[in-house]
């Protein structure tokens, strides 16, 4: 074993990290704490130093002991078949990453909290006097920072829109390169566009000091920019400009812009020379393609994903050097696959190599690596990667976006990726506040707000956090659909339906949000209408696998038990796709289907058929369809083997999914099932009422699944069997609300 693979194993190398970002973060509060009780100089100085001499003691302490469950013991005394390295590994990495997220903390509260107010009082003051008039100082951390409206669009063609906004975000990212200003996030920023609303309160809502604003007004080859600076306390200009310049001196015209900006700000309260850098082309017709399409990959729907990704490739084409265009085409691919356009296979490929091109022209690049590392946290790729392996990324993640405070979006990815991904759910919503903070009316951060509060089981603020993205947004299909299944969860069928109808008519291309609403029509035995809908999923996308999912959908409702396993058989052997459960649902209604028709022994070849190596379960199958098939396979064990061969089965199956971070005792289905292995009747019961428990409306065909006779023992308890027929009753009722609403002047698809 090598010298650096020796480092990793004995967690050398995760505790010189740990130690750095703790000492770092101890300073910063120690200079914070010395500062404001007048101690002496030297008393920093002392934990400086000791801090310093600490470090390579650490080192030497992490090579040459190991904790054990015994304490801590010399490594050589250790037998390496039981070290627990990898544990300690794992531990080390969570303190790592949670100490990232207090030093992010500790940075947001220093630069916009705790700010000295002496600096900003000096620059109000010098301000002040330029302008002839005594002004109050700035508050707090506001004198340094500033906002950046959208450019109003002069232009006689209204389709330049996207010509004055794409101007508006390139200052933006070009001004938020200087490290001591801060700016107002783009979505934030955005939110006041065609706002005619005063300075001081759109500055209060973004909390910066400062406004620019200004007009593009284009035509032909001339363009011509008025900006103005605007000092929010008391509305004075403390500096405008005028340019008008051919279309190719736009990039020109930009960097005069931030350069003066920076100094109407730079001169005054930083002290610094720094150069903003512009999009890195010097092709106009390449920097008009890629504005267009940032305007198109914000509409966020399938058309206008779609015509995004045409037109970053059209501007690369142009130049093929051009580094913005290509990290914005790999972020539209990530929405592409998140909105469910394209599949990981499609997806992955073209959207790691776009990164590899830029790293192999700026290997430093922040935004290359940031987004590559959320790369991993797609729902596909997390469900099968290892958890240190995901605690590794998400820390880096973590850092990158530190020093990236305008990429909401992936701040968004990482956050549900730590929630879901590594379970650590409120560490997620910490992620997610923390960036509301930067960027405090981004309707993407409110909506994974969402879904994260969604996982906690806390619905009421699920349900606040979407609608303030969809207020935020409101042409945004997604949130249409977050919204209806947040009325679904809170019982609302009506509202369900019509929310989830209206991200039908927003985004009529998306086949996906039509095949729910076929689905759930299907769910409640409703099958005219779901035959209506799942028509349109044919016309929209003849070879989808959603299409054989409603097909299994409609057999379901119809009761036809041996077209559920013909149809399901297909999407078996070539694996369907894992979104919104299209495979899940054919594997385990295939699973049932089979047990309720005595076929359960015939069903285990075809999985061996379909997954090579299925049967041995010590070694992970290497992709999300497989592992859930290992899962089926321990199930029809369970019907068709003894007990004791299925238990040791399933326990082989846990231990290899543990490293992965399964939290199955958190599903009571699961909790019963393996109560049955283990003959104890009483807590399968005990799992079964508490499954049973939820109302009808979050799983309309809950008691289906108790149909099965492999779960005979557990219906057949009269407190079983009873709520049952509660739950029936309910879906009869929940049928007559919603046959209500499609009959009513209401519904109008």
């Amino acid at each position: 074993m090598g010298l650096f693979e020796e480092l990793k194993r004995r967690n050398v190398i995760r505790v010189g990290i740990a130690y750095a970002v703790m000492a770092w973060l101890l300073m910063q509060i120690a200079d914070v704490l010395i500062d404001n009780l007048d101690a002496p100089d030297w008393v920093f100085s002392t934990l400086l130093i000791a801090l310093g001499i600490g470090f390579p003691l650490v080192l030497v302490f992490a090579w040459a002991f190991e904790l054990t469950p015994e304490g801590v013991k010399r490594e050589r005394d250790v037998d390496r078949q039981q070290s627990i390295t990898h544990n300690t590994g794992r531990r080390l990495n969570r303190v790592i990453m949670a100490t990232l997220v207090l030093a992010v903390g500790y940075l947001l509260v220093d630069k916009f909290i705790l700010t000295d107010t002496a600096p900003a009082q000096q620059v109000a003051d010098n301000m002040a006097e330029s302008a002839d008039t005594r002004a109050p100082s700035e508050p707090a951390g506001n004198a340094v920072s500033v906002a950046v409206l959208p450019f109003v669009n002069m232009s006689a063609n209204a389709e330049n829109e996207y010509f004055s906004d794409g101007l508006t975000d390139t200052l933006l990212h070009m001004l938020a390169q200087l490290p001591e200003l801060r700016v107002a996030a783009r979505t934030s920023s955005f939110a006041f566009k065609n706002q005619n609303k005063p300075v001081q309160e759109i500055a209060a809502a973004l909390g910066v000091g400062n406004i620019l604003e200004g007009s593009v007004q284009r035509a032909d080859n001339q363009v011509r920019v008025t900006a103005q600076l605007i000092r929010a306390s008391d509305g004075i200009h403390l500096w405008s400009g005028n340019y008008t310049r051919p279309l190719e001196g736009i990039f020109a015209i930009q960097d005069e812009i931030a350069t003066d900006v920076a100094s109407a700000l730079d001169v005054a309260l930083l002290g610094g020379d720094q150069a903003p850098r512009h999009p890195e082309t010097e092709s106009v017709d390449a920097y008009d393609l890629y504005l267009q399409g940032l305007e198109q990959r914000d509409i966020s729907s399938f058309a206008s994903l779609g015509q995004a990704e045409s037109l970053f490739k059209q501007a690369i084409s142009m130049d093929p050097g051009f580094i913005d265009a290509k990290l914005a085409l790999a972020v539209t691919y990530l929405m592409q696959h998140n909105t469910g356009m394209v599949t990981r296979e499609e997806f992955e490929p073209a959207a790691f190599s776009l990164v590899s091109q830029v790293k192999e022209q700026e290997p430093d690049n922040r935004l290359a690596r940031a987004v590559e590392l959320s790369l991993i946290f797609t729902e596909e790729r997390s469900y099968n990667t290892e958890t240190d392996e995901l605690e590794a990324a998400a820390a880096e993640l973590a850092g990158l976006l530190a020093l990236l405070p305008q990429q909401s979006f992936l701040r968004g990815q990482l956050a549900v990726g730590v929630a879901y991904g590594l379970q650590r759910f409120q560490q997620g919503l910490d992620i997610i506040e923390a960036g509301l903070i930067l960027d405090p009316l981004s309707a993407e951060l409110y909506a994974q707000k969402g879904n994260i509060l969604r996982g906690m089981e806390r619905n009421e603020d699920a349900n606040a956090a979407f609608q303030r993205a969809l207020e935020l947004e409101p042409d945004n299909p997604n949130h249409y659909s977050r919204m209806a299944r947040s009325a679904m969860v809170q019982g609302d069928l009506r509202g369900g339906f019509a929310w989830r109808l209206r991200h039908v008519q927003l985004d009529p291309e998306d086949h996906e949000v039509v095949a729910t609403l076929a689905r759930q029509f299907y769910e409640w035995d409703l099958l005219e209408e779901g035959d209506l809908w799942a028509e349109r999923v044919r016309a929209l996308a003849p070879n989808s696998d959603f299409v054989q999912r409603l097909r299994i959908d409609r057999a379901l409702a119809a009761g036809d038990t041996d077209a559920i396993i013909n149809i399901a058989e297909g999407m078996i052997r070539q694996p369907a796709t894992m979104r919104h459960g299209v495979y899940p649902t054919a594997l385990f209604e295939w699973l049932q289907a089979m047990s309720m028709s005595g076929r359960s022994e015939g069903a285990l070849p075809l999985l061996q058929e379909a997954f090579p190596g299925l049967d041995d379960l010590s070694t992970p199958q290497p992709s999300p369809q497989g592992v859930m098939a290992q899962y089926a396979w321990v199930e029809l064990l369970a019907r068709t083997r003894p007990r004791e061969e299925a238990l040791a089965a399933w326990e082989q199956y846990r231990q290899t999914r543990s490293a992965f971070g399964m939290e199955w005792a958190d599903d009571p289905y699961i909790r019963m099932f393996d109560a049955l292995l283990r003959n104890d009747l009483q807590r399968a019961t005990d799992q079964a009422l508490e499954d049973l428990a939820a109302p009808i409306h979050e799983w309309p065909r809950r008691t289906y699944a108790y149909s099965d006779p492999f779960l005979a023992a557990v219906t057949s308890d009269p407190r079983v069997t009873a709520r049952i027929a509660e739950l029936d009753r309910e879906y009869a009722q929940g049928q007559a609300v919603i046959r209500e609403l499609v009959e009513s002047e209401a519904w109008d698809p």
